[in-house]
């Protein structure tokens, strides 16, 4: 007996009789409760390089490992050490790790089949794996193992329907592609490099990172996430004014190399978003100013600094209120700047840490919260993991009714 064609018109009484409500977003939470992803859709993370994209993506996916659920994660860009460590360090614990994680590092094409016979054995209800999430990281590499030209709208199709469709139909959670930006600022517009059909594929939401302070070993990094792209269009009602930011990924990193992970909502109202100054690039603004020998524009300043336009304005903001930089009428109208004294990163005393611990930490157990909260999530390298199937959803709950940070040790971003 032939398979049913996909052109075979759909039972639309079938559809109608189950739940046809407007579809919400379900995971990767803001602090004030608010997810970012959709359930079942495609969603694409893009930025440039170090700018947290693959620490959001394993964000996500230690989420859904906790919750009791399967991820999928191919990579393309990093190594199983790097990926494995950030896990267990945002609370998955080893048996979960085994048991719950499908981690694929391919070198070669062949994905339609591979993925086909990895997922072929690993049965659900109708003997078919179901997958809690997928993570593809990055898309460019993968698109290019597959002998595709990641430029070109055929070849990101073909990879799509080979690879993406197929795990998409799989997957009960979010599919997040993580990818690049072009390398030039002014033309790299609200999108991925390569095809346009990149943007086409993505049915959920598309989120572009941007860098805001940069993340390393003893020091805060601070992310803006942008939203560009809403398909189901509920997320976009989060928005503020005209502006695109959704949220903030926030990574401090303490001196002796714990991490502490808060997506924090774009109208958040906490001390550490209200009291924070991007004093790297007032630091950078205020060198590219003393360097110069005549003042220069905002836009000059802007063009050197590279960066976040909206937050040099704000370091440029900052620099001009402390004294630092003087702005004064230059010829036909226009506005100059010059240095009044150096601004550097170390001196900025009388600003708060960024994302300042809370008071209560459970290092044992992987998991900062609230003093007044439920007990913290089980899991990491020294907690002991819970039964998947009993208290997933319990845990997935704790952690979205109580904006839980997650502490976890530095290692690439």
């Amino acid at each position: 007996m032939r398979d049913v064609s996909s052109w075979t018109p759909v039972d639309i009484a079938s559809i109608l009789a189950g739940n046809v409500a407007a579809l919400e977003p379900t995971h990767f939470c803001r602090d004030d409760g608010a997810p970012l992803l959709y359930p079942g859709r495609v969603h694409s993370f893009y930025g440039e390089p170090e700018s947290m994209k693959s620490w959001a993506a394993q964000l996500v996916a230690a989420e859904v490992l906790i919750a009791g659920d399967i991820v999928l994660y191919i990579d393309c860009e990093s190594e199983p050490r790097d990926v494995l460590g950030h896990l267990l360090a945002l609370g998955v614990s080893e048996p979960m790790l085994v048991s719950s994680l499908l981690y694929v590092r391919p070198e070669e094409s062949g994905f339609g089949n591979e993925v086909a016979m990895m997922l072929l054995p690993l049965g659900g209800p109708d003997n078919r794996l179901r997958l809690g999430a997928v993570i593809v990281d990055g898309v460019n590499s993968a698109i290019a193992l597959g002998n595709g030209n990641p430029d070109k709208d055929p070849d990101v199709r073909a990879w799509s329907n080979e690879l993406v469709r197929p795990l998409q139909k799989r997957c009960t959670g979010p599919v997040v592609l993580i990818d690049h930006v072009v390398k030039n600022r002014e033309t790299r517009g609200d999108w991925a490099s390569g095809s346009y059909a990149k943007k086409a594929l993505i049915d959920g939401a598309s989120y572009g990172f941007s860098v805001v302070t940069p993340f390393g070993r003893g020091r805060t990094g601070v992310v803006a996430i942008n939203l560009h792209k809403d398909r189901p269009g509920a997320i976009r009602g989060m928005l503020t004014g005209a502006g695109k930011e959704v949220a903030q990924l926030q990574l401090a990193s303490d001196a002796d190399g714990t991490v502490t992970a808060t997506v924090l909502a774009a109208t958040s109202t906490s001390p550490e978003r209200v009291q924070w100054r991007p004093t790297v690039l007032m630091a950078r603004i205020s060198e590219i100013l003393e360097g110069v020998s005549d003042p220069i524009s905002k836009a000059s300043i802007e063009r050197t600094a590279g960066g976040n336009r909206k937050y040099c304005r704000v370091a440029l903001d900052e620099l001009i209120k402390g004294g630092y930089v003087e702005a004064f009428a230059g010829p036909g109208g226009s506005i100059k700047h010059r240095s009044v004294k150096p601004f550097t990163e170390g001196q900025d005393d009388t600003s708060p840490d960024l994302a300042r611990p809370r008071p209560t930490v459970d290092r044992g157990e992987g998991v900062q919260h609230l003093a007044s909260s439920p007990p913290p999530l089980q899991g990491g390298r020294t907690g002991r993991a819970q039964t998947p199937a009993i208290h997933g959803q319990e845990n997935l709950d704790l952690a979205r009714s109580t904006g839980a940070r997650v502490v976890a040790p530095v290692g690439g971003a």
